[in-house]
């Protein structure tokens, strides 16, 4: 294929996908873009999913599909352990050019795609499941050898028959996250159901630390009227697991925390004065 045949099949396919992206912006108290980035179509008509870890003030958002004016949309919630929100815009279109992941292997050929932003990259890895720094669980989790500009921050991930893989994001560095279209179809049910989605809380500080020879995390710190609290959790216990995820350092009960959702019942194994003891506790959220 020659370099203008080339050129021209990659013309045809960014005009056929790019009325599937959205740009979406913030403005701060003055007026002044703080955000600019993208948002993909829905299937469902009206919805427009997009990344969440930028956003400080979600009630000054706005959102431009193609030439229109910019939309001021409703916020239905978002979950930050996956970098994903859900807005609404009534008199938005859907979007039905979907495909799962699952014929995606190292070497396939794709584009990340923005509102105006459309950059080649290649598949590099794959990966049955990880779990990224926020404490999400991608399945599966692929990463991409390209550039993602700021206007593809939201955008999709698009394969060469212009299908729509999932949404791309830079963060967590250093290859950013991609969420494949089968598991966005649970994230973003449970958004619209749920709304926000918050993560689980449990209110204590520890340090690492041992007891009976076995590692773990000695509290140093319960805040008053906090789940732990509530569960009989006090100073000098040492944790060793929660939701049977070993605990070593702070940063394990961080992530394990971020897994798990305001409400949800678990369980926290720990030594106390030599004893082993088994709690289940309620995870609350955290309000400040």
């Amino acid at each position: 294929m020659s370099l203008e045949a080339y050129s021209d099949e990659l013309a045809k396919l960014y005009t056929s996908t790019q009325g599937g992206v959205v740009r979406v912006q913030e403005r701060d108290e003055a007026g002044n873009l703080t955000f600019q980035g993208s948002g993909i179509l829905w299937k469902q008509k009206g919805l427009v999913i997009t990344v969440s870890y930028p956003f400080q003030n979600p009630e000054r958002l706005e959102v431009i599909h193609g030439e229109d004016t910019p939309a001021i949309p409703k916020v239905r919630g978002w979950d930050n352990r996956y970098n994903l929100a859900v807005l609404e815009v009534p008199h938005f279109s859907s979007w039905d050019r979907w495909s799962d992941l699952g014929n995606v292997s190292p070497g396939t050929l794709v584009f990340s795609l923005g509102y105006r932003d459309f950059r080649l990259g290649m598949v590099a890895r794959t990966q049955e499941v990880r779990e990224n720094p926020w404490g999400g669980v991608v399945k599966p989790w692929i990463e991409v050898d390209g550039t993602l500009g700021p206007h593809t921050e939201g955008g999709a991930l698009v394969s060469t028959k212009g299908a729509f893989l999932g949404i791309v994001s830079s963060h967590p560095g250093p290859y950013g996250q991609v969420l494949g279209y089968g598991q966005l179809e649970n994230l973003v049910q449970s958004i619209i159901m749920k709304g926000t989605v918050n993560p689980g809380y449990l209110g204590l500080r520890s340090s690492p630390g041992k007891a009976e020879g076995v590692a773990g995390l000695v509290v140093t710190q319960v805040e008053v009227g906090s789940p732990a609290e509530a569960v009989g959790i006090v100073l000098g216990d040492t944790l060793l697991s929660i939701g049977g995820r070993e605990l070593h350092q702070p940063r394990h009960l961080f992530v394990a925390l971020r897994s798990m959702t305001e409400g949800e019942e678990t369980t926290v194994e720990l030594i106390r004065a030599g004893e082993r003891r088994s709690l289940k506790v309620v995870l609350g959220r955290r309000t400040k």
